[in-house]
């Protein structure tokens, strides 16, 4: 008898809890302490090249020095992430909006809430050597930089070229 009402209190209990958790919020970026003011980012990217245009040929690998830089106006920032990727890079052919890369793809993240704290400043830095066969057709191509922490992304347009 006094298994049965362990089993119904459990369940009863298990029943409420998943109740709550279906209340809690996904996004917890905007969350602070009680009377904080959220301090917003300003995020810029670079592609590392000289003029907004990628000169690609046939067969040579295209070598891509992505840089994302964070900076923020309160002298110390706070965040997290859900696991150690803290920033991640895409390329989009904007004409056909198909992503034909992503940094992060082939990558395995530690699956660990990662705290993120910026003095002042932030610049993260990738070497993304690319094959020409993931550049389809001549055009403009979107880079976008993600910052996990903050949940906001900046894109950069360039132009894709093929030389002989």
């Amino acid at each position: 008898m006094k298994t049965r009402y362990a089993l119904i209190s459990a369940l009863v209990l298990l029943l409420a809890l998943s109740a709550f958790a279906t209340r809690l919020p996904t996004d917890f970026s905007s969350l602070g302490s009680p009377g904080e003011e959220k301090v917003e980012l300003k995020l810029s990217v670079d592609l590392g090249l000289k003029e907004d245009t990628l000169d690609i040929g046939k067969e040579e690998e295209v070598k891509l020095e992505l840089t994302i830089v964070v900076e923020t106006e309160a002298k110390v920032w706070e965040g997290e992430c859900p696991s150690s990727l803290i920033y991640d890079f895409s390329l989009t052919c904007a004409e056909c909006d198909k992503e034909v890369w992503r940094w992060s793809r082939d990558k395995m993240f530690a699956m660990v809430i990662t705290p993120v704290i910026i003095e002042g400043s932030a610049k993260y830095t990738e070497v993304a050597n690319l094959s020409p066969k993931l550049f389809e057709k001549e055009g403009k191509y979107l880079l976008t930089a993600t910052f996990v922490a903050s949940g906001q992304s900046i894109t950069q347009s360039f132009e894709v070229k093929f030389v002989k």
